[in-house]
């Protein structure tokens, strides 16, 4: 049943549950005087989204909408400092370890090639004997380039 709202001339706004709209005045329930309709206080508030709006996400209606959107693409929304500076922490932290993943990854890469060609030593470095004389050369100019 819906709930309308009446204003009493001497107690003021009151509230009555009716099966249906009422078509006049109706007595206050405190000292029966005769009340008329009035509009109720209720507002609705929409979103700032309501009217369409497009977004980074693509176009929206809703708020609602959005936050599905953003959860869709993975957006987070940090709302103080500490959730910054711990997001900032773990963005490192993975960080590190895709360098020392990729580092692995190399190095194991490094070692499926040149295992067992005598070109690596038992520690896994290059054996200077390895080295042709007009590679070492070439090396050295490379190297001495690069510094300068």
């Amino acid at each position: 049943m819906p709930l309308f709202d009446f204003d009493c001339p001497f107690h003021g706004r009151f509230e009555l549950l009716l099966k249906e709209a009422p078509k006049g005045k109706r007595s206050c329930p405190t000292c029966k005087a005769r009340s008329p309709l009035m509009a109720p206080l209720t507002v609705m508030h929409p979103d700032k989204l309501w009217a369409g709006h497009m977004t980074e996400h693509g176009y929206v209606t809703s708020k609602s909408q959005l936050v599905r959107a953003e959860k869709v693409k993975g957006v987070t929304h940090l709302s103080n400092r500490h959730e910054v500076e711990g997001m900032k922490k773990v963005a490192a932290d993975a960080r590190k370890e895709k360098e020392e993943k990729s580092r692995r990854n190399l190095r194991k890469a490094f070692d499926d090639t040149f295992a067992g060609s005598g070109v690596l030593d038992s520690f896994g470095h290059l054996r200077p004997e390895s080295i042709k004389e007009d590679d070492a050369s070439e090396q050295s100019l490379s190297i001495s380039a690069k510094v300068n």
